[in-house]
């Protein structure tokens, strides 16, 4: 059981030094727009036209609201690169509660364990205090029910 607990916290640690070499990431998602300017001369007011652009907006959601920003022409390439490393980043950060389950689940698996374990040593210290008592089936299928002050009877237990 050691053994797992050490490879779930290398895998954590494995994870949070992954996260440490990311570098600069930003949440969003990057969309050229176009827009026509109105003027009915503009090569943008013929039929068919996109218009003006593009021009790359990143757009995210803050607090229930959209927030977007103008990229310039430059700077779209290294855009998507943050956008794509925030992606990675996401997947570590989910990667690394799966793994922090896992370790709590394991946790909780074997409380449970020596919850049961210490159930079975307290049958066994009452059988010891109770005279005359001869076992004769092995403890965990059989369970003693008091049927008086001094009177037990053996039920098989499934």
């Amino acid at each position: 059981m050691e053994n797992i607990f050490d490879d779930l916290n290398g895998k954590k640690e494995n994870i949070l030094q992954q996260i440490r070499e990311l570098g600069d990431f930003r949440q969003g998602s990057l969309s050229p727009r176009y827009r026509k300017c109105g003027k009915p001369y503009c090569h943008c007011a013929k039929e068919g036209s996109k218009g003006h652009g593009p021009l790359w907006m990143v757009t995210r959601s803050v607090k229930g609201k959209t927030k977007s920003k103008a990229i310039p022409k430059g700077k779209v390439d290294t855009t998507f690169k943050q956008i794509e490393t925030f992606h990675r980043f996401q997947n570590l950060v989910h990667e690394y509660i799966e793994t922090n389950i896992k370790i709590c689940d394991i946790q909780l698996d074997q409380d449970r364990q020596a919850s049961k374990e210490a159930k079975k040593r307290a049958k066994l210290k009452i059988l010891l205090t109770i005279p005359n008592v001869h076992l004769r089936k092995p403890l965990n299928f059989v369970r003693l029910i008091p049927r008086s002050l001094f009177q037990y009877q053996w039920i098989l237990v499934s």
